[in-house]
């Protein structure tokens, strides 16, 4: 077997004890009840959107750096059950109020899913932007989100 190199994986359990923590807590988690609040740039939300990003393949993995200017620009909502980040969405409004609020993005890591928090993160995008059609896309394969 090929040895693990940590260059090679920087998001790794092995390497990233931080990681390891926060998919731990998942494993624990007991309550099924979540909140949903506003991601805040320079905050360490840049570092727990990547961590889901990498739990919820084929999600495409951020950098923090990357993470922390989406956050900074556009809405990003988290839920979280206790103080455990499980699902986010990210979503952009257009210029005028006519313009549409696009949902660009909507993750929930595997232990939580199925319990209404994909759509309880959509919903309060929808909730904070009362007056605008909300436009979203998915692929034919991606039958999670179609439902």
């Amino acid at each position: 077997m090929d040895e693990i190199r940590s260059d090679s994986y920087p998001l790794h359990p092995t390497f990233d004890p931080n990681l390891a923590a926060w998919l731990t807590s998942l494993e624990e988690l007991t309550s099924s009840e979540f909140t949903i609040r506003q991601a805040t740039a320079d905050s360490g939300d840049a570092r727990w959107m990547r961590y889901m990003q990498v739990a919820c393949e084929p999600l495409t993995v951020q950098s923090a750096a990357s993470n922390d200017k989406t956050i900074a620009e556009q809405r990003v909502l988290f839920a979280m059950i206790g103080e455990t980040p499980v699902g986010f969405c990210v979503s952009m409004s257009g210029t005028t109020e006519l313009d549409p609020v696009f949902i660009q993005l909507v993750g929930v890591v595997g232990p939580v899913r199925g319990r209404g928090i994909g759509t309880a993160l959509m919903h309060a995008v929808a909730e904070q932007t009362r007056r605008r059609t909300i436009a979203f896309a998915t692929l034919d394969d991606n039958p999670a989100a179609r439902a």
